[in-house]
Parts: structure tokens; C-alpha cells; sequence
């Protein structure tokens, strides 16, 4: 299984690698917004990252001292859960945007003109 680090590695191999083709053929605006949303997106990946191996460190803590105060270990797992499942759809959707600009400019490439 792929982590989400790697993927995100991988997205940006394939921006870098196709990065020339989409500003001297694409909509500067919109490639601009699809690297900016996607540099937040790194940047989220980064902070949830710390946030989850923190939550790692204190549940093996918990388990070590056999606390029974839950309570908070659990919201806290709630939320890190909800902001990977937000931080997978980011980065889904950064994928689908880069693929359909390379595909939209390897037509207009293949087009005469």
C-alpha cells in the first residue's frame, strides 16, 4: 500500500516532470491555483503527520500506564481521523486536476495549428 507521503511525492515528480508544458500551453490561472492549493495541501499533510505521530506516542503512553481517561484520546483520534480523510480527498482531487491539465494540453499539442 502506498502512504499518503509517497503520493504525495509522486504528484510532485509528475508536476515538476510536465510543470513547463502546462505554462507555456495552459491557463496560467488556473495551473497557478492547482500548484497553490496543492502547496497547502503538502503543507496540511506536513502538520497532520506530527499531529498523528504525537497521538501515536500518547495512545502507546496510555496503554502504558493504563489510563482510563479516554475521553480525550478519542476525540482527538475523531479529528486526526477526519483531517486524513479530508487530507485523501485534497490530495485525490490534486491528482485529478493535474492529470486532466496534461491531458488537456497533450490535445491541444495534438491538434493542428
Amino acid at each position: 500500500m502506498v502512504s499518503y507521503k509517497e503520493q504525495v511525492e509522486e504528484l510532485q515528480k509528475f508536476l515538476d516532470s510536465h510543470f513547463d508544458a502546462m505554462i507555456q500551453h495552459g491557463n496560467l490561472d488556473e495551473i497557478r491555483e492547482e500548484v497553490m492549493r496543492f502547496e497547502d495541501l503538502k503543507y496540511k499533510g506536513e502538520i497532520l503527520l506530527v499531529q498523528v505521530r504525537s497521538h501515536r506516542y500518547r495512545l502507546a503512553l496510555a496503554m502504558e500506564k493504563e489510563l482510563r481517561d479516554c475521553v480525550h484520546t478519542a476525540q482527538e483520534h475523531s479529528t486526526i481521523h477526519e483531517k486524513l480523510q479530508r487530507f485523501a480527498q485534497g490530495l485525490s482531487m490534486a491528482q485529478k486536476e493535474f492529470e486532466q491539465i496534461t491531458t488537456s494540453l497533450a490535445e491541444k499539442s495534438n491538434q493542428p495549428g
